[in-house]
């Protein structure tokens, strides 16, 4: 869990570096000491992004291979068929994130807005569209489900925790990383 947690802070770091390395090649000193520091262009919000996703897959995969298993084998990525209680489960889960998700929106639209602007933001510029979405739909969730459920979740499986245990800490930990509002990050969790 140590070296999961190691591996989300340093491709934290690399989004902070990129977005530091943006403000200061765009803004003067004088904007820097007054505070008015203007927006990130979203392509550097999204390179940036892209570059930790890829960075955490990565060492994902070369700290998997510690201890000589295949990486396939210690992720937890065998293929199998799904049985019908598997997909009634899944069916049942897909609705209730329907369901959750509806009813924060309704809830909560001030958290909401807040929670989805950054998303609005990078896929309203046309030019970084293809490449949010892939950020959206494809980067993070696998570098965030490789990392959390096939990295961390296993091993803490296997101590007191148990699974039920290890859900809840490896879901807090996600939800954590996330920094949604209050709301937001229960949505989250519960996902």
């Amino acid at each position: 869990m140590v070296v999961g947690i190691g591996i989300y802070l340093a491709t934290t770091a690399v989004i902070v570096v990129v977005v530091v390395v943006a403000i200061l090649g765009t803004v003067s000193p004088e904007q820097i000491e007054s505070g008015e520091i203007p927006a990130l262009p979203s392509g550097v919000t999204v390179a940036a992004s892209l570059l930790s996703q890829a960075l955490s897959l990565i060492l994902v995969l070369v700290f998997t291979r510690k201890g000589g298993a295949r990486w396939i084998d210690r992720l937890h990525l065998q293929s199998y068929l799904p049985s019908t209680s598997h997909l009634i489960a899944f069916a049942g889960t897909a609705a209730a994130v329907i369901a959750m998700s509806f009813l924060w929106s309704n809830l909560f639209p001030e958290a909401d807005a807040v929670d989805s602007a950054w998303a609005k933001d990078i896929l309203a510029d046309s030019h970084v569209r293809p490449a949010a979405l892939a950020l959206i739909l494809l980067a993070a969730p696998l570098s965030e489900e490789l990392l959390f459920r096939g990295f961390m979740l296993p091993p803490l499986t296997r101590t007191r925790l148990g699974f039920s245990g290890a859900a809840i800490v490896t879901s807090l930990i996600w939800s954590a990383v996330h920094f949604y509002s209050l709301p937001g990050s229960a949505v989250i969790f519960l996902l």
